[in-house]
């Protein structure tokens, strides 16, 4: 049996072994031995296994029920002024001579001295109290000293080394009805807010169930239980009981008053009480973070395919408006191509007559001629505009490509004087490509890409048109040396209706998209280079049909009329003339 010691190991014995006596008289089949235990000694003989039993005061009991699942199996009933009490409470004492210490509330500021920080009547019930009325020990009280002995409690007070102490009520009481203390010389301080008792009841705090006798986790129940047979048997006359100081034992009381006080104290097993730690936290509650972390998925991706959904319909509602303004815009130009054919087939007629009435070497030919073939484009293009409101596509035909880009440049040799600005044209191998494709789209295309290169061109910049076979694949690149196009700028040319220029009729924006539109419909790319402070660079690849050829100077003219579709009825002065154009 541990027994806590509470004033010495031989008064510890002297008390308790008339007990071990008569257990091991009641179960002869043990033998009951008493080893006193200091407060600091209890929990780690208990953690170790020493004893078997434990007899201590009520806070150890329930740390050791928290921590190492000690079981009670009786209480002490404690004969208090010749009555048996079952519960007990602590006393806050001071100098009877002390005029400011009339209740617990006039200890703020002063020092107290308690028995131990582990006795319950000592220090935690009346530590408690305080707490309760405001007075906290870290910053209510100026000092707690302790003196691991109720009288020496008493001592300091009565010397006036504190100014009040803490003890058990039933060792005081004990200590004057043996006349070691004079009533007279203590003031038990109370509470203001607590019913005013005469001096038989020393108590300054609310009470709590006595001793308790437990077994420990080890300790067999059926052991237990001729133990607490044998303690309810003890009388309260026996030599046992008076020795221990005790009415005999009960049945044991519930310690959760106890449990509540070391949980407000923070103190033993419950000094963390409160705190929650990260892996305590997800012990406890992990279905419900599992679940929460589930719903948060589910969320995440509910609003990810919410948000991905308004981004398609917004995407959707963009290509429906511009649809519908290409639709729009498609009709006007289709309504704008049929006005403009016939007035387009009188100016054809005209430069006919004019070119009729010039001489071959008159210096104005080549411009008449220019004009009149330009003035065929556009009569080819408004028929492009109707068909492609019909949807019907242009048809690909056998051209010079060299002749194609050397007409366009002509065409804007004008613009680019006025601006300032030199057109220059390379084409590898002359003018002697001739490929299969929509010849009126390739020029459209080449006249907007020059227009655009025209305009953002500086007086005495250049602009070059180059062309070359390669394999398979024509291409073409239209270059410029202006001031090049910003990244933000770059990345938004091919939209639709986006334009940088603000003049009024200076352009719809749809130059490239449709250059870009006409590039692909014939399986080729088009691509957008520009450097800023250096210019810009359009590159288009167009793939070759299979009689797209090379002219080799030593072919006879019926040949080459031959795989340009001429039949070879055609009258010899025709053939001539085809040749030469």
């Amino acid at each position: 049996m541990g027994v806590l010691a509470t004033w010495s190991p031989v008064d510890c014995l002297r008390k308790w072994e008339p007990t071990a006596a008569f257990l091991s008289q009641a179960v002869p089949e043990a033998r009951f031995v008493i080893q006193p235990l200091t407060y600091e000694q209890i929990l780690p003989a208990v953690e170790r296994g020493e004893i078997d039993f434990l007899v201590a005061n009520p806070a150890l009991y329930a740390a050791c029920e928290q921590t190492h699942h000690a079981t009670r199996v009786a209480t002490r009933i404690e004969s208090f002024q010749g009555r048996p009490a079952k519960t007990y409470g602590g006393a806050v004492i001071c100098r009877a001579a002390r005029d400011d210490l009339q209740s617990l509330e006039d200890l703020r500021g002063k020092t107290l001295m308690a028995v131990h920080p582990w006795s319950f009547g000592g220090w935690l019930m009346a530590q408690r109290k305080l707490n309760e009325l405001g007075i906290r020990t870290d910053r209510g009280l100026e000092a707690v000293h302790f003196a691991d002995r109720q009288d020496a409690v008493v001592e300091a007070v009565l010397q006036g080394r504190v100014d009040a102490g803490t003890l058990c009520a039933g060792d005081l009481e004990q200590m004057i009805s043996s006349g070691r203390v004079q009533a007279s010389a203590l003031r038990v301080l109370r509470a203001r807010s607590d019913d005013q008792r005469d001096n038989v009841d020393m108590r300054s705090t609310r009470v709590y169930p006595q001793w308790a006798f437990a077994k420990l986790r080890h300790t067999s129940h059926e052991l237990a239980k001729r133990v607490a047979e044998a303690l309810f048997q003890m009388a309260a006359d026996s030599d046992a009981a008076r020795a221990a100081g005790t009415a005999g034992w009960t049945i044991p009381l519930a310690y959760e008053p106890v449990h509540e006080c070391l949980r407000e104290l923070r103190v033993g097993p419950y000094e963390h009480f409160g705190e929650v730690t990260a892996a305590a936290a997800i012990r406890a509650y992990w279905p419900w973070l599992v679940a929460a972390g589930l719903l948060a998925v589910v969320g995440w991706a509910a609003t990810g395919t919410i948000l991905w959904l308004n981004r398609r319909l917004r995407e959707s509602e963009g290509l429906r408006r511009e649809a519908e303004r290409f639709a729009a815009s498609g009709r006007m130009a289709a309504h704008v191509a049929h006005e403009i054919n016939n007035p387009m087939a009188g100016i054809v007629n005209c430069l006919h007559l004019v070119k009729g009435t010039l001489h071959a070497d008159h210096p104005a030919e080549r411009y008449v001629a220019a004009a009149e073939r330009e003035a065929t484009r556009i009569t080819r293009i408004v028929r492009q505009m109707l068909a492609l409101h019909r949807c019907r596509p242009e048809k690909a035909g056998l051209f010079h490509v060299g002749s194609s880009i050397e007409d366009v440049a002509l065409m804007l040799q004008p613009v680019a004087r006025q601006r300032n600005v030199r057109i220059e044209t390379r084409v590898e191998g002359g003018e002697k490509d001739c490929v299969r494709l929509p010849e009126e789209s390739l020029r459209q295309v080449l006249f907007n890409l020059l227009t655009n290169a025209i305009e953002a061109s500086s007086p005495g910049d250049v602009v070059r048109v180059d062309a070359e076979r390669d394999g398979s694949q024509l291409r073409i690149a239209v270059s410029d040396t202006g001031a090049g196009i910003p990244k933000e700028v770059l990345d938004r040319v091919f939209e639709p209706f986006y334009s940088t220029k603000t003049e009024p009729g200076a352009g719809l924006g749809l130059g490239l998209p449709i250059s870009r539109g006409i590039i692909e419909s014939l399986g080729g790319t088009m691509t957008l280079e520009s450097w800023v402070g250096k210019g810009t660079c359009c590159r288009i690849g167009l793939p070759l049909q299979a009689d797209s050829f090379r002219l080799d100077g030593g072919q006879p003219v019926e040949r080459v009329l031959g795989r340009l579709g001429f039949s070879d009825a055609v009258p010899a002065g025709r053939r001539e003339k085809c040749g030469r154009v």
